[in-house]
């Protein structure tokens, strides 16, 4: 879950509050959906073009809906994240042509405004745009209406576990990119509960990306793992807000969480059934870069 909206939840009146999950959250998960559930298989890889169809109309103006219900509450909550855990570690001083795959308003980008060119971003919802920026919608196969080695930089940040086809998305991204440079990707590692259905705070069809599915299908694409860093430690957020601050806002509380969150003594549960069993990262963050060679 986005830590802006879960914020944005949380900081309303507790009647204001989405209701709470339905016991239909809690009926047995059938069989030919255990590896998913399991994060042996990522959901949606092998959908029909028809299912893709209908996921990218489920998830078009998703995330559009959430911030236009939370509307004053929402603030984008990342800057201090993006720079300690991305930004910082980018070679390159000057980015001529930067891509934000599903970037939205483009809050992402306001830190390094000064270091970047044209920026394209690539996102399907008409309800979230920035004049600032040229926009071009996705095509429904994930395939990117752009030349080969086209782009200085590309960011995708909590974007792909929105989409159904996640490795078309980053075999793209290293098609796109120059060689030699860098993309930032950052996503949700845990299933965010059972998306068969309704999730407060949540679109329809989002869920997280098994670590280990992520880091394989990076591999598949070509793209090299300069850094990774684990995040998202539930007890973060709420921290945070106890002490009114944006938890992914403030450089000493990312620092703090990314800590926490990288001990080896947590639980790698992808769907976590028990409370204990949430006890661990629920987020990734990936600096890569595209070789010079294959």
């Amino acid at each position: 879950m986005k830590s802006e909206i879960l914020a944005a939840i949380l900081r309303m009146p507790p009647r204001s509050r989405p209701s709470a999950r339905t016991f239909e959250d809690r009926l047995p998960i059938p069989a030919e959906m255990a590896p998913h559930f399991s994060g042996e298989k990522l959901y949606g890889e092998d959908l029909g073009e028809a299912e893709r169809r209908q996921w990218y109309r489920d998830e078009q103006e998703g995330y559009a809906e959430l911030v236009r219900t939370y509307g004053p509450a929402y603030r984008y909550g990342y800057h201090a994240l993006n720079l300690e855990f991305g930004f910082r570690h980018l070679r390159a001083r000057r980015f001529e042509r930067v891509l934000g795959v599903g970037s939205a308003y483009g809050h992402e980008f306001e830190p390094i405004l000064d270091r970047c060119g044209a920026i394209t971003i690539l996102d399907p919802s008409e309800g979230l745009t920035n004049p600032r920026f040229r926009y071009v919608r996705p095509d429904v196969s994930g395939i990117m209406p752009f030349a080969g080695a086209s782009f200085d930089l590309v960011t995708c940040l909590n974007v792909l576990h929105h989409v159904p086809n996640v490795s078309t998305y980053l075999g793209e991204i290293a098609r796109v990119l120059r060689p030699g440079a860098s993309a930032l990707i950052s996503d949700p590692i845990v299933s965010m509960g059972d998306w068969r259905w309704h999730r407060p705070g949540a679109t329809r069809r989002e869920r997280g990306i098994p670590l280990q599915l992520f880091r394989s299908m990076l591999c598949e694409s070509g793209l090299m793992v300069a850094r990774e860093y684990l995040f998202g430690f539930p007890l973060t957020l709420r921290l945070g807000l106890a002490l009114r601050r944006d938890p992914y806002n403030a450089k000493w509380l990312v620092r703090l969480d990314g800590l926490v969150a990288g001990l080896p003594i947590w639980f790698c549960t992808y769907h976590a059934t028990r409370w204990w069993q949430k006890l661990r990262a629920t987020h990734v963050y990936f600096v890569v870069c595209k070789p010079d060679t294959p």
